[in-house]
């Protein structure tokens, strides 16, 4: 059985440190602020292997799959996982043509089930299944209060740059690829974090 998220943290935040995630960090670092290509190809292999990460650990794997996966392999996901995030932008909003009231509560619930509709891609490899609302709500059900601080650690995750840029902090130079090696690295902490979180709640389901 597994512990508790609070006591697996160390060994969450520990998981990215092999030579290879490392070195993609600092690549990510470097490319941090430079030409949109570099960004958009770190990108696609941050979301790529973040959802091998989960399916890996879902699968019992401990260690890291090997990034050579997610560098070269199929690049499908990927669209996948952008065009889940498109509807569960644009979605709300048309809502608001039917009902503001309906649109709001359909807002609300979409950037919560963020996480949830990562682990539901990862593991299903379905767009359509990692849209199924009643699927978010049950899995956010199951899991309960860590669920709610996975979603502040990937909110923290993919706001800290804009909220140091909003503040007057330098983000280009040396700082630029401090945030984006830390930003890299800790999309990996989440990543393994949003799989151990999953496992948990299916143990904890099953008794």
């Amino acid at each position: 059985r597994k512990p508790p998220f609070w006591r697996a943290a160390p060994q969450l935040f520990r998981y990215p440190a092999t030579p290879a995630l490392l070195t993609m960090a600092l690549v990510a670092g470097l490319v941090q602020n430079t030409l949109f290509v570099f960004e958009l190809v770190v990108l696609v292999v941050a979301v790529r292997y973040g959802l091998q990460i989960i399916t890996a650990m879902v699968e019992g794997k401990e260690q890291p799959p090997p990034l050579e996966h997610a560098i070269r392999g199929n690049i499908s996901p990927f669209y996948r996982q952008m065009a889940a995030l498109f509807v569960m932008l644009v979605g709300p909003l048309l809502l608001y043509f039917v009902s503001p009231v309906l649109s709001m509560v359909a807002q609300v619930l979409t950037v919560l089930a963020i996480p949830a509709n990562i682990m539901l891609l990862a593991i299903t490899g379905s767009l359509r299944a990692s849209l199924n609302p009643a699927s978010w709500v049950r899995m956010i059900w199951t899991i309960g209060a860590p669920y709610i601080l996975l979603w502040f650690a990937l909110t923290a995750v993919q706001s800290a740059p804009y909220v140091l840029l909003h503040l007057g902090m330098p983000v280009d130079g040396l700082s630029g690829v401090i945030i984006g090696f830390i930003s890299f690295y800790s999309w990996m902490v989440c990543f393994a974090t949003v799989s151990y979180t999953h496992l948990r709640a299916h143990e904890t389901s099953l008794h």
